[in-house]
């Protein structure tokens, strides 16, 4: 007496037989280890690969930073989502001044920067260039300048856009521009943890 196997039950047990080898039964192996209980809090985010950290600092979301050619001291707002870093500033005057903000590019400007705490300075720079930027308000120009921001000892010479802060809660907003190449964001970090 011969059995003859219909093709759909052959197939069926062909790939149960794989999958069973492949990836082993369904029972539980008396080797297997049990899964440690976790310590840490899953909300907290694993620690930085110490290649990814190599030669870059951390800085918060909030930080404390200072503009060296005046020497004061700024609370500083980090977002990732802005290109461009930008400073508090009250007034300013560009040496030989040409209504059309593009023509002032390269001449010296002198222009006042106000910290949280109501502090101003005068410091003098050159004009790097003038944005045309989207604002509640409509459109404005905006000139930028080179400065020199040092955070936790560590000076950076970076372009600022010179722009009204006095109505946000922080002077000075940190973009990408100064971040690049030297910073990670943690943001848990607040000021200069």
């Amino acid at each position: 007496m011969s059995y003859k196997l219909k093709p759909a039950v052959f197939v069926t047990a062909i790939l149960a037989f794989a999958l069973i080898a492949q990836f082993g039964s369904s029972q539980p192996r008396a080797h297997a280890k049990e899964a440690a209980p976790q310590d840490a809090p899953q909300s907290e985010a694993p620690p930085i690969p110490a290649e990814v950290l190599q030669g870059k600092r951390l800085i918060g979301a909030t930080a404390e930073l200072t503009e060296t050619q005046s020497g004061m001291s700024f609370s500083a707002r980090v977002d990732t989502g802005a290109q461009t870093t930008s400073i508090d500033t009250v007034s300013w005057s560009v040496e030989g001044e040409s209504e059309n903000m593009k023509r002032n590019v390269g001449k010296p400007i002198r222009f006042q920067i106000v910290n949280g705490n109501g502090k101003t300075a005068w410091i003098e720079g050159e004009v790097a260039d003038s944005k045309r930027v989207r604002t509640s308000d409509g459109v404005a120009r905006r000139y930028k300048v080179k400065i020199e921001l040092e955070h936790d000892g560590f000076k950076k010479k970076v372009l600022v856009s010179l722009n009204d802060r006095s109505n946000m809660e922080f002077p000075l907003l940190i973009g990408r521009n100064f971040l690049e190449g030297d910073y990670l964001v943690d943001v848990s970090k607040d000021g200069n943890d």
